[in-house]
């Protein structure tokens, strides 16, 4: 009895905490197909941390929604102590849109609500060409930290992909987990992240060299994290990353009406003045026309019906008539 009523004044100490929910709304910006993020902090519900492990949790939903867009994640770290939101905003997405972010401290149970508006706005130079890259020895939030990000473009600005260096951008980016790879071995190594950097201007020479280059390690799912074989690994190794050159891809992005789709590069370019069959090319994989009943393969199941069905049914009156006759024979011997 004691147990219930202790349930019940804890049930109704839950409800009274969320009707006395401390709303406060804040608002940002973002831009349609670059990737942000929005860190959720025990400060933005005026909270202190007091070093108490995992004191705060969070869980964000679109308003009225039990859950967030398909193109938005959440994920919590404990490094930070605190919570990222981030995505990619796609083409057409209405805007303002509105997230409620529940705070609970799971030191007295209390909970606090935040609202937060988002402004997304177009792009004018949206990202024609696209490089996805796996970084083996970080996390997701590694890479949301502004200062990392941008020690990665650098690379490719200054080194690898010079024409970018004006509007260079982080177009995707995700847990390597969540895109289907393993959990390392060690628990202290990083999970890996996928990455897609993207821009207005074509591929460089040195982007496409470096393609073909890795081209043969695409055969496989995934390479060691100490492969060193590639002639830009300093690059990336002096600035902290590991990257899995089994998974390094260039893509030409193609905006269609409603969506966007990833082709992958090619070596050999169509020239600047066959756009029209290109088109002719894409709308013939894109139309697709049901086979007809006639051509498709036909079997006779006659055998197999005969020989899993009828073979039985007969060896079985055969026994019956077998024993029926040696019980008939038995009784007028007697």
């Amino acid at each position: 009895m004691r147990i219930i009523m202790l349930a019940r004044t804890l049930q109704l100490s839950s409800l009274v905490a969320i009707i006395a929910t401390v709303v406060s709304q804040q608002t940002y910006n973002a831009v349609e197909t670059e990737m942000f993020s929005i860190p959720i902090s025990p400060n933005m519900f005026n909270w202190t941390y007091q070093e108490f492990d995992q004191q705060y949790r969070f869980q964000g939903s679109l308003i009225g929604k039990p859950e967030l867009p398909s193109w938005l994640r959440y994920i919590y770290s404990g490094r930070h102590h605190s919570g990222f939101i981030f995505g990619t905003p796609p083409r057409g997405t209405k805007s303002p849109i509105t997230l409620e972010v529940i705070g609970l401290n799971r030191q007295d149970y209390e909970t606090r609500r935040l609202l937060l508006t988002l402004k997304i706005h177009s792009k004018e130079k949206k990202a024609l060409h696209e490089v996805e890259l796996k970084i083996d020895n970080l996390n997701v939030e590694d890479l949301l930290d502004e200062h990392r990000m941008t020690r990665l473009k650098e690379i490719f600005r200054s080194k690898l992909w010079i024409e970018s260096s004006q509007d260079l951008y982080a177009t995707f980016l995700a847990s390597a987990i969540a895109m289907g790879a393993r959990l390392p071995l060690r628990p202290n190594e990083g999970e890996g992240l996928v990455v897609r950097l993207g821009s207005s201007k074509p591929f460089s020479a040195e982007l496409k060299r470096l393609r073909e280059e890795v081209r043969p390690l695409s055969r496989l799912p995934s390479c060691p994290r100490e492969y060193k074989r590639t002639t830009v690994e300093r690059l990336f190794r002096d600035a902290g990353l590991t990257l899995d050159w089994c998974n390094f891809e260039l893509f030409n992005t193609v905006y269609k009406a409603r969506s966007t789709e990833l082709l992958e590069y090619l070596a050999e370019m169509p020239p600047p003045d066959s756009h029209s069959e290109l088109r002719k090319v894409q709308h013939a994989a894109e139309t697709w026309s049901a086979p007809s009943r006639h051509d498709l393969p036909s079997r006779s199941y006659l055998k197999e019906f005969t020989v899993a069905v009828v073979v039985p049914i007969v060896l079985m009156m055969i026994s019956m008539a077998a024993l029926t006759s040696v019980l008939c024979f038995h009784y007028a011997g007697m």
